[in-house]
């Protein structure tokens, strides 16, 4: 998959709320994804959103970014990852 990591850690960076935060990462990875009926009914969204989801964590864990929720790097992420269901560096969260 190519797509355009520094605009990628620009929107992560931006401290937006984590579900615009992905949607605008979706939108870099996915174009067009949220357009149209058939995007919602055949999951194209939902594949695109945890498409997103892993390289948000893949830039985490390769030191790239900081969570944009709590701040945590992949080195302090033990000491300060709220540890909830909302982690957007996580693809459980």
């Amino acid at each position: 998959m190519s797509y355009d990591r520094a605009l990628i850690i620009q929107i992560i960076n931006d401290k937006q709320d984590t579900d615009t935060m992905l949607d605008r990462v979706v939108h870099v990875l996915v174009p067009g994804a949220s357009e149209g009926e058939h995007a919602h009914k055949e999951g194209v969204w939902d594949d695109a959103r945890r498409s997103a989801h892993l390289v948000v964590e893949t830039l985490f864990d390769n030191g790239r970014v900081k969570c944009p929720r709590c701040g945590a790097d992949a080195e302090n992420a033990e000491n300060r990852c709220l540890a909830d269901g909302d982690c957007p560096v996580t693809v459980g969260g």
